[in-house]
């Protein structure tokens, strides 16, 4: 394997954990959103839908409806997910304090690899 098979295989990884992560807390959240009783409003729902196909350029109904066969989901899977993304937003807007002030511990700890890079340039004088 080389290295830069190595690298791609590293992304990989990383890109799955950080994707495992990322419905790990749309698990949370839907959780914390019925434990507190906040619905998801049709409204909210269709303004999430409406922002996730303008952002991906899916806006005309043919392409959407054909991501939809090559990603393997149904609308109502699709749905689900923007479900989801509303409880995310919403379980955010509720610790959105707790949040912030785990920021900076958050941002320190993930620094390492700005830490290092730093390091190896000032070792090699740049």
């Amino acid at each position: 394997m080389t290295q830069q098979d190595q690298q791609l295989t590293v992304g990989a990884l990383e890109a799955e954990s950080a994707a495992r992560l990322r419905v790990l807390l749309g698990v949370l959240a839907e959780e914390e959103r019925a434990r507190h009783m906040l619905p998801v409003l049709r409204d909210e729902l269709d303004e999430r839908t409406r922002w996730y196909r303008a952002r991906m350029g899916l806006v005309r109904r043919h392409e959407f409806s054909a991501f939809l066969d090559f990603a393997g989901l149904t609308p109502s899977d699709f749905r689900a997910q923007m479900h989801t993304l509303c409880a995310v937003a919403k379980v955010g807007g509720l610790r959105r304090a707790e949040v912030s002030a785990r920021m900076p511990r958050y941002r320190g700890v993930f620094s390492a690899r700005d830490w290092l890079l730093r390091r190896e340039l000032r070792r090699e004088g740049l």
